[in-house]
């Protein structure tokens, strides 16, 4: 009997101290709550980075990546979240932390103010790394219910939907695929199809909309709008007995579109009609704008205002003459939508077709001319030239060609291998500067300091007497962080800003956009070239007097002091996209890259920089 009692006493024990060990039962949303705290402070101090609770399931975190006081905490995997991107901070993510303690609300109204569109590759190029980066969502607002936060679920693709906006406004039709392709299948819902489909017809993208309208097996509705987007589709592609019978089907079943099929039927029945009076509101309804393609010269009436979505729409749905679709490609290649590569295919097809058509051609007309039929027969000729002089000659021609019609950039990277054949000699003298810019802008910045410092021993002495070399020094400057040579001393910044500041060939305008571009990047400069920018009364250091501008300045010194990369970007690329490329205000240059640069976006900084000094922003 006392065994017995001895025995279940130890039990009792036992299970005693068991019970106790083992935490309370815990609150979910508080331990999701805890975990959100956690992850701030991974943001805000290094130490704590590589600490992560494993009970939450959650891999932990690598070590930061430090880039003087800007901080990337690298990709966490995790479960689908509301903003959910495709782009690791290896290949070019902003990181895992990007939105910082950003809340919903503003998160949202940043994306759908911003202005996105641009004519510089660079930001084009930071728009789509923001768009698809792998990152947290923005924090989700808190009610408290019986002393327990509940946190306020949002819509589950609220974010995705601004993504597939702002993408499809500016042509990305590639990381639209992406993003749609990286989200589970599970979580896509039934519906999820058909509201991707709406929102990219909605911005404009015509070619997915026609894609869609003429497959028989995704167009199975039989909705009015449907029906009208196979007509309009089929009129702009000249398919008139398609576009027809949907006129003949659609007149029958439905009365209140018979304006409609006029006009539809009007394009077909008259193919030398220049405009549409029908619809006073033609340029706003998605149908007549498909319908317009019809014909180049009303196309352009209708896309005065959206140029680039018009080449992007001629190009993807191959519409009128070759030479018009290559014409459409080039710019395209300017503004980062194809690569020079598609540009190269172009213009080789084309000389072909040339040839065998039996057209003649001339060197007096390569030199008059500035036709894509022209660039194309320069190219072949920069290809197949033996002489090394003649080379240099033709490649000169072709850019100065390109730099009339505004695709400098993408030519330049097309021909960067060939210049790369050539190499600095006495009889190519002339073409050192020629040469430096083209090798500058396609990123080939060591062969551009063998053309630049070809027969210079003396770069102060040539400073002095050649402007030219002056400014391209302070470009090399601006594009290269750690700008040095074994063999040459390169003058320091000041003596270079003296020889410009001197100099009756460099513009005011010009020479304090270097300022800006220099002090963008944190280069120390002498306090007697501000004092000059300060008299200089042209010129303008002041913020805005728009009210919603200042604003944007108070919230990017905010973002900035927080440490905030996804407002920074935002409210930079606002700035920058928006700003009156001929106005002499510098502020508005100079903050915004300020604010990048400080956040360790110097690379993006650098190139901008250079885009615009070198005169490549169209």
């Amino acid at each position: 009997m006392i065994r017995i009692k001895v025995f279940s006493i130890f039990i009792i024990v036992f299970f005693s101290n068991y019970l106790l060990g083992q935490d309370a039962a815990k609150n979910i949303i508080v331990i999701e709550e805890e975990l959100n705290s956690n992850e701030r402070k991974d943001y805000l101090n290094q130490e704590e980075a590589n600490v992560l609770d494993d009970k939450n399931k959650l891999e932990a975190i690598k070590e930061p990546v430090i880039e003087d006081s800007y901080i990337v905490v690298d990709d966490i995997p995790k479960k689908f979240n509301a903003w959910y991107g495709v782009l690791p901070s290896e290949e070019g993510g902003l990181g895992w932390m990007m939105w910082g303690r950003t809340n919903k609300e503003y998160a949202l109204s940043l994306l759908r103010k911003t202005n996105f569109k641009t004519s510089s590759g660079v930001l084009k190029k930071l728009t789509i790394n923001f768009l698809l980066s792998r990152a947290n969502e923005p924090q989700l607002e808190k009610m408290k219910s019986n002393q327990n936060n509940i946190i306020k679920k949002p819509e589950p693709f609220i974010y995705f939907k601004e993504k597939i906006k702002i993408l499809s406004e500016i042509g990305d039709a590639q990381s639209i695929e992406k993003l749609i392709d990286s989200i589970p299948l599970e979580i896509k819902g039934q519906n999820f199809e058909a509201e991707t489909r709406l929102l990219r017809e909605q911005s404009i993208d015509i070619p997915n909309t026609c894609s869609n309208a003429l497959n028989k097996k995704k167009n199975t509705t039989k909705s009015l709008e449907k029906r009208k987007n196979l007509i309009a589709c089929n009129v702009a592609l000249k398919k008139t007995s398609q576009a027809q019978l949907a006129i003949d089907l659609l007149e029958n079943d439905s009365l209140e579109s018979l304006p409609y099929t006029v006009l539809a039927r009007e394009m077909i029945e008259r193919p030398n009609i220049k405009s549409i009076n029908n619809f006073n509101d033609g340029a706003n309804n998605i149908n007549i704008k498909i319908i317009s393609l019809v014909d180049y010269e009303i196309a352009k009436k209708i896309y005065f205002n959206e140029t680039i979505e018009l080449d992007k729409i001629i190009y993807d749905m191959n519409l009128y003459e070759k030479e018009i679709q290559i014409q459409s490609l080039e710019r395209l290649v300017e503004h980062g939508f194809y690569d020079v590569k598609d540009l190269e295919k172009a213009y080789i097809s084309f000389y072909n077709y040339i040839q065998s058509s039996g057209a003649k051609d001339s060197l007096k007309d390569i030199e008059t001319e500035n036709s894509v039929r022209v660039r194309a027969k320069l190219y072949y000729l920069v290809n197949n030239t033996i002489s090394n002089l003649e080379r240099a000659q033709y490649l000169n021609l072709l850019w100065v060609k390109a730099t009339k019609i505004g695709i400098e950039k993408s030519v330049y990277m097309l021909t960067s291998n060939i210049v790369l054949s050539l190499k600095p000699d006495p009889e190519l003298s002339w073409f050192i500067y020629p040469a430096t810019k083209a090798l500058l802008v396609s990123n080939k910045l060591e062969q551009a300091k063998s053309w630049l410092f070809y027969l210079s021993e003396d770069l102060y002495n040539r400073s002095s007497l050649d402007i030219n070399f002056c400014k391209y020094l302070i470009l090399l400057y601006l594009k290269d962080n750690n700008l040095q040579d074994k063999n040459l001393t390169i003058p320091e910044i000041d003596f270079l800003l003296k020889r410009l500041a001197s100099s009756l060939e460099v513009s005011k305008k010009d020479f304090f956009r270097i300022l800006i571009s220099l002090k963008s990047l944190d280069y120390k400069i002498d306090d007697s070239f501000w004092k000059s920018f300060y008299m200089e009364d042209s010129l303008s250091i002041k913020p805005s007097k728009n009210l919603q501008l200042d604003n944007l300045y108070f919230n990017l010194d905010m973002a900035v002091k927080n440490k905030n990369i996804a407002e920074t970007v935002l409210i930079s690329l606002n700035i920058l996209n928006t700003r009156d490329k001929d106005s002499f205000n510098y502020y508005n240059l100079f903050k915004p890259l300020n604010a990048l640069y400080k956040l360790g976006l110097k690379q993006y900084v650098r190139e901008f920089v250079l885009e615009l000094n070198l005169d490549v922003l169209n």
